[in-house]
């Protein structure tokens, strides 16, 4: 039966986000909502449908069909899924999802869309590997310390471009007789000062433009119950699993949780 865990629900965007435990069953991937419903349609009429399970695997294609519009989306590298996790219909769209497998105990985190739970992000029990929407990597706290280092380090690496071509070009050895001592200095301040600010105005229009991927990092955090969800910052305290078809969006949790409570 699936369980509905203590875990603190989370309102983002109009939704409800709750985390739900179960076993896969009927798991079902495709790289389109259109494949996908097919496979469900064509796995239902072969499967020999046993008592108990009948009901809900038979109503699974018409569930998922009706809120494949608020729940599926085709994206290059992405995978469609539906499944049964006990006596509810799951579906959703993750990049990896090719790796669940059918009886395997998981942790969702969930929303209602119509007649299913559509799946935000999942956590594989056994291996303790989650996988979190594409993009979606970094509390929103995290998110926004994240772009200030790349501001700061951009403008810190142009400054020190200007002044090495600066010296190259004989602004400082006196080649330009025109140009004082003080003029190259306020030359130098002016357009370091120009860089910083037009690198943190960037930086900031980025993270306006794209905070609410933190925001919603951070609802998920919170419903998995990671300490401190709106600071963590995967990239720097979880672990990418590589494989030779590249980086694929999942992560450690128990490496995740010691890093995190050594910091």
């Amino acid at each position: 039966m699936t369980q509905f865990t203590q875990s603190p629900s989370v309102t983002h965007d109009g939704e409800k986000l709750f985390l739900v435990e179960g076993t896969l069953s009927e798991l079902q991937v495709a790289r389109t909502t259109v494949n996908l419903l097919a496979q469900i349609e064509k796995h239902n009429q072969a499967k020999n449908l046993v008592s108990g399970v009948a009901g809900i695997v038979s109503d699974m294609h018409g569930m998922v069909s009706n809120a494949a519009a608020l729940a599926l989306y085709d994206g290059e590298d992405m995978y469609n899924f539906a499944a049964v996790l006990d006596e509810h219909i799951i579906c959703g769209t993750l990049e990896h999802a090719d790796q669940f497998k059918n009886g395997e105990p998981v942790k969702a985190v969930v929303s209602q869309r119509g007649n299913v739970l559509y799946v935000h992000a999942v956590m594989q029990a056994q291996t303790r590997q989650f996988y979190m929407p594409l993009g979606i990597f970094a509390g929103k706290g995290a998110f926004f310390k994240s772009c200030m280092h790349v501001a700061n380090g951009l403008a810190i690496a142009c400054s020190i471009f200007f002044i090495i071509v600066s010296y190259f070009l004989g602004v400082y050895d006196g080649k330009f007789k025109n140009i004082d001592r003080m003029e190259q200095f306020l030359i130098a301040l002016i357009f370091i000062i120009g860089t910083f600010s037009f690198s943190f105005i960037f930086e900031l229009w980025t993270y306006q433009s794209f905070k609410h991927g933190g925001v919603y990092a951070t609802a998920i955090f919170k419903v998995l119950g990671f300490p401190k969800p709106n600071d963590i910052d995967l990239t720097k305290v979880g672990s990418m699993n590589h494989e030779n078809k590249g980086w694929k969006q999942a992560w450690q949790a128990d490496l995740m949780l010691q890093k995190l409570s050594a910091r």
